[in-house]
């Protein structure tokens, strides 16, 4: 994988399956934040994912129509990085983004922002950082 991990990935792969959340049902309370999130900022997409080992599955999303991806296309990989929001201009100009290319087709994520999550687990008293 190409893209940016950070040392305690494994650590929070692990943190992230203990909470048993991957491939449940969907919930109408992510459903509506979600669709709060692109009413708010008038996008045509909002969603939150969660970043597993290989995959990023879609909680809940708007405008994306698929329940997951190959992580190496997730934006989220750089979101779950820092502790701040994560604001990129333009997907189109930004090379880290060149394996997302299915997700910037016109009115699809050309801006994207986002910040990280996070969740206590019983891992070894660490916290679970996600991409939201």
């Amino acid at each position: 994988m190409s893209v940016p991990i950070s040392d305690d990935d494994a650590l929070r792969v692990s943190a992230l399956r203990a909470l048993e959340i991957i491939g449940t049902p969907g919930s109408a309370s992510f459903d509506a934040v979600v669709k709060l999130a692109a009413d708010i900022f008038a996008c045509p997409i909002a969603f939150i994912s969660l970043l597993d080992k290989d995959q990023q599955w879609f909680k809940a999303e708007c405008g994306l129509g698929t329940c997951s991806t190959p992580r190496e296309m997730a934006f989220c990989n750089y979101t779950i990085l820092g502790s701040d929001v994560f604001v990129v201009e333009d997907t189109l100009h930004d090379n880290r983004f060149a394996r997302s290319r299915p997700l910037l087709r016109p009115k699809r994520a050309r801006g994207p922002g986002g910040g990280r999550a996070a969740a206590q687990a019983r891992t070894r008293g660490r916290r679970l950082d996600g991409c939201t």
